[in-house]
């Protein structure tokens, strides 16, 4: 008696395998998804609110200099060679003039020394007027002699504008996964719900084991070629 029930049961045995089977794909798809998704996007550190964090000495901070005039309108930015730069770290381009700058990163207000090598600095690199940065103050004579010499003065220079930290972070390689076809798994589902009931009609019409058993491969190898087919393209999206 105890034979003859699992004999009954056999294709209901068959059915649950298959049946975890295909859930089984369905959940490494999507969990494939998931680990997709978690690791797609990349997005871009903000800029830093200011120099205390990103700068050590006077030569980074003459490339911040460099991307503080990037950020506020001027073009051709450049920064010069450490030695035998003739007072100039910078130059750059506004409006069709070229300015030659001397950045000091200083912990005490800047003197005039700086202004005068700006100004004599300026000519060599054939820049029609001279610029000194600094992210201090600048003393009382300085500014006499800036403002004698039409050299333009910046303090207090320490932060990028501020429009810069307003920017949401940029995403790189913006890309949505492609969605899995829903309407293929539901003809997938369909397709095997079919099959299970023709599998169970043709279990009880006599075939043999053997022609049972082919029909399970047979049936598993399409359900694979369908999740394999459909991962490819979902890849190849990717």
């Amino acid at each position: 008696m105890g034979c003859l029930i699992k004999l009954l049961l056999l294709p209901f045995y068959l059915v649950y395998g298959m049946c975890v089977f295909i859930v089984e794909i369905v959940k490494a798809i999507f969990k494939s998804i998931d680990n997709h998704d978690k690791n797609n996007f990349t997005p871009v550190p903000p800029v830093p609110s200011g120099i205390p964090s990103m700068i050590t000495d006077g030569h980074k901070y003459e490339y911040f200099v460099a991307e503080y005039l990037r950020r506020t309108g001027y073009s051709q930015v450049t920064v010069t060679r450490g030695s035998n730069d003739y007072g100039i770290d910078v130059l750059a381009t506004k409006d069709g003039i070229r300015y030659a700058v001397q950045c000091k990163y200083y912990s005490s207000p800047v003197n005039l020394k700086a202004v005068q090598e700006a100004v004599a600095g300026a000519p060599y690199y054939g820049c029609s007027v001279a610029m000194v940065v600094t992210n201090n103050t600048f003393t009382k004579s300085a500014v006499t002699l800036a403002n004698a010499n039409g050299v333009i003065l910046l303090p207090n220079v320490n932060r990028l504008p501020q429009i810069i930290y307003e920017q949401k972070p940029e995403i790189i390689n913006e890309q949505k996964p492609k969605k899995i076809n829903k309407q293929k798994w539901i003809i997938i589902a369909v397709f095997y719900f079919i099959s299970i009931i023709a599998f169970i009609g043709l279990y009880y019409s006599g075939l043999d084991g053997k022609e049972l058993f082919i029909y399970i491969i047979v049936e598993t190898l399409i359900l694979a070629i369908l999740v394999i087919i459909d991962l490819v393209k979902y890849r190849k999206h990717q």
